[in-house]
């Protein structure tokens, strides 16, 4: 028999193990074959390691029976009335009071967090409760729920109701139900509706614009960082939280958290034990489209740095545009099967309009949130801010819309079968440069 190393990422495993524990839920047998194929590998190659697999693949399981058990029960009742206490998040989720259990909606107008009694009609397909009639019960008290409405406020205050400001608003809170269905469409067709949910790149420049902030005021980096990390949980708690936004966040946390205590920890480490957190926390966004582009764009970065260390000159130009044309295309080549599997369509022109927008919506964002700053402390600088900022929201609708008209700018997957083939293709490109790099000891 041989005996295998010890994992060197191993909370990359157990991210596997729990989600695919979760996924198996509907389907016990499945998880008894899986737990004794952990328990066989254990005794072969006399590595102890693939038992703890088998234990949070069994805590998977047993954390998404009772949603999945939900799942079935809300199944059973389509077309059906219901009666009961929610909580309304975004002006568009539903949330049955003490419980976990998350339906979609479209009310307007009601704050975070406002607990209403709500009678209408659930629509299984949309997952949808359909309301008829609603009375408010009381206003949250949260902090967060609080922080979110002000934002909102604030948003709408500053930038108005037109196109330009529904789409900063958007960028900001994530919350895109003010966004006509053919705006949503063409960032679709351009490649770069993942821009209007909040995700690492909202998260990542908040981290830096804070943690810079506050360099410069302190002259203390671990003092800094935590003053950051503080501001950025705040701002992603109160936006419900999003799943891409709470990846983020924990991902920066547990980062920041290793320089704090001197501990140098492996990337791929930190993000095995956020989306164990994340899907232990909320087992639906396992089946979430948005949860699962947002977690394997970074895991492929960071998966293919370290297996081949990307070498770039970043004190010249030529090096800072090659590293930046990595970092985007990369995150992309590990989403385009997610993109199949849940929209059927993948888009020829992500890479070049991602090329493009991602340094937009930065300094978008940046210009958003100093716009806010000084107009909530009366500084008459805010109206130069607020132009930017809504002259770089005109200049993203118009783009996407030009980038969405192209000519064969994307396709749809067509059927199961194009699927597989393109996947089998996909894994055999992957494997030859893997392959290649390796045998050049690049």
């Amino acid at each position: 028999m041989i005996k295998a190393k010890p994992f060197s990422a191993p909370w990359l495993y157990i991210a596997a193990a729990m989600g695919l524990g979760m996924l198996f839920s509907p389907y016990p047998a499945f998880l008894i074959a899986l737990l004794l194929f952990f328990s066989l590998l254990s005794i072969f190659l006399r590595n102890p390691d693939f038992l703890i697999l088998a234990l949070f693949s069994t805590i998977g399981f047993l954390r998404g029976l009772p949603y999945d058990k939900t799942r079935k029960l809300l199944g059973e009742l389509d077309n059906t009335k219901i009666s009961s206490d929610f909580r309304i998040y975004n002006e568009a989720i539903l949330k049955l009071d003490g419980t976990q259990i998350e339906l979609r909606t479209t009310m307007p107008g009601f704050k975070q967090g406002t607990l209403l009694k709500l009678k209408g009609t659930y629509k299984k397909d949309l997952n949808m409760l359909i309301p008829n009639w609603v009375e408010t019960v009381k206003e949250s008290r949260n902090l967060f729920d609080n922080i979110h409405n002000c934002l909102n406020l604030q948003l709408l205050q500053t930038f108005g109701l037109y196109e330009e400001g529904i789409l900063i608003k958007a960028l900001l809170t994530g919350d895109r139900k003010g966004l006509s269905r053919e705006t949503v469409e063409k960032f679709r067709k351009a490649g770069i509706a993942h821009l209007l949910a909040i995700s690492g790149l909202h998260i990542g420049f908040l981290f830096i614009l804070f943690n810079t902030t506050f360099m410069f005021i302190f002259r203390m980096d671990v003092i800094s960082k935590l003053l950051a990390s503080v501001l950025v949980g705040l701002y992603t708690f109160s936006l419900g939280p999003l799943a891409p936004c709470l990846r983020a966040f924990w991902f920066l946390f547990f980062l920041n958290l290793s320089y704090i205590f001197g501990r140098k920890v492996r990337a791929l480490n930190i993000w095995g034990i956020t989306f164990s957190l994340s899907i232990f926390f909320k087992p639906p966004w396992l089946r979430d489209p948005s949860f699962l582009m947002s977690y394997f764009a970074i895991f492929g970065y960071l998966f293919l740095s370290e297996i081949f260390p990307i070498k770039v000159e970043r004190e010249k130009w030529m090096g800072k545009i090659e590293g930046y044309f990595i970092s985007v295309l990369v995150p992309l080549l590990f989403t385009l099967p997610f993109q199949f599997i849940f929209f059927k369509r993948v888009s020829l022109v992500s890479f070049i309009s991602n090329v493009l927008f991602i340094p937009v919506t930065f300094l978008l964002i940046f210009e958003s949130f100093f716009t806010l700053l000084f107009h909530i402390i009366q500084l008459p600088i805010w109206t130069p801010f607020r132009n930017c900022a809504l002259f770089l929201s005109r200049f993203m609708l118009d783009t996407s819309e030009y980038l969405s008209r192209l000519p064969g700018g994307s396709f749809n997957s067509g059927s199961a079968a194009s699927f597989l083939v393109f996947s089998l293709l996909y894994v055999i490109l992957i494997a030859y440069i893997r392959i290649k790099l390796k045998a050049k000891g690049d």
